[in-house]
């Protein structure tokens, strides 16, 4: 893949966002600031809720109050502050100084992925986006190859994944369906669901998780994740060794977890 290498100021620029986005996104994760609100019915009334992950990963939900109009004020006004990524500017800075984005409905969901702990169960960004994070990590801009209509995730699923809690869990599903952007699981021959999430209506929309081969090449359910992977031949070479890298959109930055360089040119 031909490539330009970036220019001095621009490679300053990345290694102090990922450096920015790296610890506001351990702040945020220690002040407990990751959730999203969730309106639930009882007993035929409808009722607001928050939910966040302890400390321990443990899903909580807080109870906020009626669905009334002071409440959805609320509700409107966290959504817009979420909106605002204080790390905006220098993220569109390193834009303009050459760094590579993410188209942005991709790093949407990529980000709101890492945002509910996608990345620390075990998650790995590949395909094209871990394409465009990495390159700029080793400041140069690719040429060629770097559009794409879907974004690709894999995971290590029922194989043993070093150095990451038995217990953290995440519901992959909830979090997209939260994003409101008409993802929809596409459904398999059996009526289970498989591990490909489109939009019927914007083709731009697709989202693939896959993982290794395994021995009957069936979807492998993930409880934990509340997903289903796909498995693919030789990606375990993208899952061995994995490295951090910041992808970058023009209303923010994210961390995410890309393959090693020795795995790239295994990534479709």
């Amino acid at each position: 893949m031909r490539f330009s290498e970036l220019s001095l100021s621009a490679q300053t620029a990345y290694a102090e966002l990922a450096e920015q986005t790296r610890t506001f996104e351990l702040n945020g994760a220690l002040a407990g600031l990751s959730g999203s609100f969730h309106k639930l019915a009882r007993k035929g009334r409808q009722y607001w809720y928050f939910a966040y992950r302890d400390l321990n990963q443990k899903l909580r939900m807080a109870y906020v109050g009626p669905d009334d109009e002071r409440v959805r004020m609320l509700v409107a006004r966290f959504k817009e502050n979420r909106r605002k990524n204080p790390l905006a500017p220098q993220a569109q800075a390193a834009l303009a100084l050459g760094c590579a984005p993410a188209a942005p409905k991709h790093f949407r969901i990529v980000k709101h992925l890492a945002d509910h702990g996608f990345f620390r169960a075990g998650g790995i960004l590949i395909g094209t986006h871990a394409f465009i994070a990495m390159g700029n990590m080793l400041g140069v801009r690719w040429s060629d190859g770097a559009s794409t209509l879907d974004v690709d995730f894999a995971h290590a699923g029922r194989n043993v994944s070093v150095a990451l809690p038995a217990d953290l869990e995440i519901d992959v599903h909830d979090a997209l369906t939260s994003l409101e952007m008409g993802l929809l699981p596409i459904t398999q021959f059996d009526g289970k669901s498989g591990a490909q999430y489109r939009n019927p209506k914007d083709q731009e929309l697709r989202l693939d998780f896959v993982t290794s081969h395994t021995r009957d090449g069936k979807p492998v359910i993930m409880t934990g994740l509340n997903i289903a992977l796909e498995p693919l031949k030789f990606m375990e070479f993208s899952l061995e060794g994995t490295i951090q890298a910041c992808l970058i959109g023009r209303t923010g930055a994210c961390t995410s977890t890309c393959p090693h360089l020795s795995g790239m040119p295994c990534i479709n």
